[in-house]
């Protein structure tokens, strides 16, 4: 089973999300969630058990839960206030009624850096566990070799194979598939590889039923 990010989720009752970010264990390799953020809500991306998806294609996912019930999953991101007293108050110091539903791209500059200072944004990782979002840049033991495109899970097993990547300029674009093997770690959205850039772009190329 191929796993595109960036694309758009269906349930069972219309579209819902847009896929984002994969969270798998490293030591087995087994995929737990697809995180997938909400068309309607703010800043609302919420953790989707593997055994949710129906279908993916290269275009699209599709789920075997109704909307409403994908919106009950487990949110992905966790606000967390780090001033002192009331949160609600600082937050309408920002312009806003509610500090934990409100977008930061809403803020300006000024405000963005007020808003930096009293707030984080925590990802609900379970332990051991790691995540991957679209468009993660992915790191040889000698530089950048590209970023993550695409995943490609055993459907027997949900264990993530292979990390299908972009690289190169645009007028130059070709796919890389690096098996997961080879993940060194990774960190602040960015995967390391145990290989240099030789070793990866050589790679074989990995079928990922694009058509």
């Amino acid at each position: 089973m191929n796993l595109p990010l960036n694309v758009d989720v269906q349930c069972t009752d219309g579209p819902a999300a847009r896929s984002t970010t994969i969270v798998f264990n490293p030591d087995t390799g087994q995929v737990t969630y697809l995180v997938v953020e909400l068309k309607e809500g703010l800043d609302n991306q919420v953790m989707a058990p593997l055994n949710l998806i129906a279908q993916s294609t290269p275009k699209e996912i599709r789920l075997n839960c109704s909307k409403d019930e994908l919106a009950q999953c487990q949110p992905f991101i966790k606000v967390v206030y780090l001033g002192e007293g009331d949160p609600d108050e600082a937050y309408r110091e920002l312009g806003a009624s509610n500090w934990s539903a409100y977008r930061q791209d809403s803020l300006d500059a000024e405000m963005l850096e007020v808003y930096s200072a009293l707030f984080a944004q925590v990802e609900q990782v379970p332990e051991g566990e790691l995540a991957i979002p679209y468009n993660a840049k992915v790191e040889a033991t000698d530089g950048t070799v590209g970023t993550v495109d695409e995943l490609i899970i055993d459907a027997a097993s949900n264990t993530l194979t292979h990390l299908v990547l972009r690289e190169g300029h645009l007028w130059r674009q070709r796919e890389i598939s690096i098996p997961v093997t080879q993940i060194d770690h990774v960190e602040a959205g960015t995967v390391y590889l145990k290989l240099d850039k030789a070793s990866a772009e050589a790679l074989p190329k990995v079928s990922t039923d694009r058509g």
